[in-house]
């Protein structure tokens, strides 16, 4: 069934307008009588059905109530921002269906983008607009958060709690020779509980070294994705399916 995200709480009758109604509408041919999920703003979800389609607006009622999926362990993504838009992009909406719950975009020493206030706060709507559309065609209980455009040292400083209890912080480094993303991985799993992890990914050209160092002084474990330097929207994804394998999140 089709998946709509909502403001609010779930109610036994609902009025959907806007960009929404006119999605279901005109797009996907919506008729009375048909079915589809609703997700509201605590992640509580609804089976509904379409009860009237007037102009400008679509009521639907609750058909009955749907058991949410199992918790699994939070994944962000702290990401270097890409050269090319629609890298960036796919990053994003391919993260959306791996389950991460927020990405982070990042200036690093290495990104050869710019961003005036303005051009920021354009491109994050953008993406935010991406990742919901993405919610909604894969099937998650929840929305991914993309917040603003940062640097690299402010977001692991002070925009990300990189101290919180069960908390680990990966990081992929090019120049990583002796630990792999599993073994790093699969260590970590074996001896302490972990619910969340965090993902940095550097963007062309990787981390300086001074960066990397860096980064491990504040925790970030450094970690290879094999002898192949991969492009930066391969990495993060290559990076991210891992991450969810070894957390079970895709059986």
């Amino acid at each position: 069934m089709r998946r709509i995200f909502i403001d609010g709480d779930l109610s036994d009758n609902i009025t959907l307008t806007g960009q929404t109604a006119h999605h279901l509408r005109n797009v996907l041919r919506a008729k009375k009588g048909q079915f589809f999920t609703v997700v509201d703003s605590k992640s509580k979800l609804g089976k509904f059905e379409i009860t009237d389609l007037s102009r400008g607006a679509i009521g639907a009622r609750l058909v009955e109530e749907i058991a949410p999926s199992i918790p699994t362990p939070k994944v962000i993504l702290v990401q270097s921002i890409c050269k090319e838009s629609t890298r960036m992009e796919w990053i994003i909406q391919k993260s959306t269906e791996l389950g991460v719950s927020e990405i982070y975009p990042v200036i690093s020493n290495r990104t050869v983008v710019n961003f005036d206030e303005v051009r920021s706060a354009n491109r994050r709507l953008r993406w935010q607009r991406i990742a919901n559309s993405a919610a909604e065609q894969c099937g998650r209980d929840d929305l991914l958060k993309v917040a603003p455009i940062s640097t690299l040292k402010k977001t692991l400083t002070e925009n990300i709690d990189l101290n919180s209890s069960n908390t680990l912080f990966i990081f992929c480094y090019e120049e990583e020779r002796d630990r792999s993303l599993k073994m790093n991985l699969r260590d970590e799993l074996s001896n302490r509980k972990i619910d969340r992890v965090i993902l940095l990914i550097g963007s062309e050209g990787g981390f300086e070294p001074e960066e990397a160092e860096f980064i491990k002084n504040l925790g970030g474990k450094s970690s290879s994705l094999g002898r192949i330097i991969l492009r930066v929207d391969t990495a993060a994804i290559s990076a991210l399916s891992i991450i969810q394998y070894e957390l079970g999140s895709l059986e």
